[in-house]
């Protein structure tokens, strides 16, 4: 789905053997198979698969890439977001296209190899962002104070 120079990507997860584990309505996983799949999870990404396949988001290519980073529950959302909605678009144009079924609330994920070192990178970028951001607000304190202090001191000697 192209919207606003965006290319916006769904594949669905299955195993090897075009079959999926689901998850049932109690929470107990059981085995689907292919004829009467309802595709439970979906790898998801932006600007990296063709306009009917080629899915290539993050690491979809990779033989070794078997575990997928939760992009969003669409269960926990009460008001869906614009991209949120987009990707159901982009699923159930999938399903149509290639007739198979999906769940009312799929899980979007990013397809990984591996999901450590990805979690790693997310926290090590939030730290630095946590420091930045904790000296900017010490050097902006730091110069009001200056600047309050040097204001009033000339205040009172006039």
């Amino acid at each position: 789905l192209a919207l606003g120079g965006v290319t916006y990507c769904a594949a669905p997860i299955v195993s090897s053997q075009g079959s999926q584990l689901a998850a049932a309505e109690e929470g107990e996983a059981q085995k689907v198979g292919s004829a009467a799949m309802a595709v439970q999870f979906w790898a998801i990404g932006l600007d990296c698969c063709g306009s009917r396949g080629g899915f290539v988001c993050d690491n979809a290519g990779e033989a070794g890439a078997k575990s997928g980073l939760v992009w969003i529950d669409p269960s926990v959302r009460e008001d869906p977001s614009l991209e949120l909605r987009r990707y159901m678009q982009v699923v159930q144009a999938s399903c149509a296209l290639h007739d198979i079924q999906t769940v009312p609330q799929p899980l979007f994920v990013h397809w990984v190899q591996e999901p450590r070192s990805v979690l790693l990178g997310m926290f090590t970028r939030s730290m630095l962002v946590l420091v930045v951001s904790s000296v900017i607000c010490i050097v902006v304190a730091s110069i009001m104070v200056f600047l309050a202090s040097y204001y009033f001191d000339v205040g009172v000697q006039a």
